[in-house]
């Protein structure tokens, strides 16, 4: 019985580590392209695009 709570509790450390990295993973790759996106946004501002 021990054996198999261990388990389950490795099981669910596992999949909360992996939800863990995939949520790292996207900020990680969604920050550069919003900065980007933010930058093209104020130097169209800026340039008069945007009224």
């Amino acid at each position: 019985m021990k054996d198999t709570i261990i388990e389950f509790a490795a099981l669910v450390w596992a999949f909360l580590m992996a939800g863990v990295m995939i949520i790292f993973g996207v900020v990680l790759f969604a920050t550069p392209v919003a900065l980007f996106i933010w930058v093209v946004y104020l130097i169209l501002k800026a340039l008069g695009v945007f009224a």
